[in-house]
């Protein structure tokens, strides 16, 4: 049996309840906020429709030391994500964290040693990699099927709506780069095999509807490992309109790689005459 707890519901819990289902070996066993004031009623009614009756506690800390979970769901306001998937790590567990993993280079390291010390799992909510067009396109690029790849670019559009209270402030958010264009951040390098080596950012607060310091856009670029090696950008936006395809005089991209409002495309040496949009 594998024992499982909710630390948080502020993004991505559904992916455990989906697995979870019709999993006899799975039992949904408790939940806690993961940050002061966090709203559990949408996790705690999609556990009951599974037919599971969850405890609940107001200490994310006295859950993991009463119950003695096998799993950690964390998923809170990002800024916390590192200091309970900490807790989760010396409790014994095994961690599913939503991403970001950390939101300051110190969390991050303080994550890193208490991961190496635990001798369980780590892994982030990274849902993109094993989707059938994401892995198609990383099995044509290792094949080579599509030529050298010159450019890996990501654009995701949100509209702003209604957004947490967490995510007014720098702290408890982390930023829109590492909330949203880490998925994209990931599957470059993932798809490409390559690390990065520079990166420069940019990103504004202009008409973000009030969100205190929460960016409305922002623009990353990154330098890939080979030699003459590819560039690779995410961009994201509130207004911005998806791009389609690229121009047909500038290479080939990919049948588009279509996200939630956004858009992937991947640039080769290929003729321009064998672009497919």
């Amino acid at each position: 049996m594998i024992k499982t707890v909710f630390i948080g519901a502020s993004g991505h819990f559904q992916f455990t309840l989906t697995g979870s289902a019709g999993q006899p070996d799975v039992l949904l066993a408790a939940a806690a906020p993961g940050c002061p004031g966090e709203p559990l009623d949408n996790l705690i009614s999609g556990i009951r429709r599974l037919g599971t009756e969850p405890a609940l506690y107001d200490d994310y800390r006295e859950m993991l030391r009463r119950e003695k979970p096998d799993l950690a769901v964390i998923d809170t306001c990002y800024g916390s994500h590192a200091a309970c998937a900490e807790a989760a790590l010396e409790a014994g567990c095994h961690v599913f964290l939503e991403k970001p993993a950390a939101t300051t280079l110190s969390q991050l390291e303080r994550l890193r040693r208490a991961y190496e010390k635990a001798g369980t799992q780590l892994t982030a909510m990274f849902n993109y990699r094993y989707t059938g067009s994401f892995y198609r396109a990383r099995q044509l690029i290792r094949e080579g099927a599509v030529g050298e790849v010159r450019l890996l670019n990501a654009q995701k559009s949100y509209k702003l709506g209604e957004r947490p209270d967490f995510t007014r402030s720098r702290s408890s958010y982390g930023g829109t780069i590492p909330w949203v264009g880490i998925h994209a951040i990931d599957w470059i390098s993932w798809m490409s095999g390559q690390r990065f080596v520079s990166v420069s950012a940019l990103q504004s607060r202009m008409h973000n509807g009030g969100f205190g310091t929460l960016e409305a856009d922002a623009l990353v670029q990154f330098r890939m490992t080979a030699p003459g090696a590819p560039l690779s950008a995410w961009n994201s936006g509130r207004s911005l309109r998806t791009t389609r395809c690229l121009p047909k005089d500038r290479g080939t991209a990919l049948p588009n790689i279509r996200l939630f409002w956004g858009a992937a495309s991947i640039m080769t040496g290929k003729p321009a005459g064998t672009t497919r949009c």
